[in-house]
């Protein structure tokens, strides 16, 4: 059961990276867009941070604050999904959205990092 655990946090940091990456490779752009690698980079991380949710807790004795902790990425990352979707068939997206994209991912790495269990 370690090895699945592992193996979703692996795919599902192969989805932040996409995600951020999309999001940093633009920093200087002055148009900036959804790229596909952050549609697909969003799709992985919602799946495997569902299944993630759903195997920790038949690894480790979790606390209800895990549960907290994970209703509060997962509507982080909902609104990513959402802002991405809507706008990834778009030539070009406002910079407001493109920072929101952003600024969900940068706080949803601080939310795992710091948010002790």
């Amino acid at each position: 059961m370690d090895f699945l655990e592992h193996a979703l946090v692996f795919l599902h940091l192969i989805g932040l990276a996409a995600v951020l990456g999309g999001f940093l490779v633009q920093i200087k752009s002055p148009e900036r867009k959804i790229l596909p690698v952050q549609w697909h980079g969003i799709l992985t991380q919602m799946v495997t941070g569902v299944l993630l949710a759903g195997v920790v807790p038949q690894i480790d004795d979790v606390q209800g604050v895990f549960y907290a902790k994970i209703t509060t990425k997962l509507v982080l990352a909902l609104v990513a999904l959402v802002l991405i979707a809507a706008n990834r068939k778009r030539a070009s997206v406002t910079t407001g959205v493109w920072a929101t994209i952003g600024g969900i991912e940068l706080v949803n790495i601080a939310i795992a990092l710091f948010w002790t269990l």
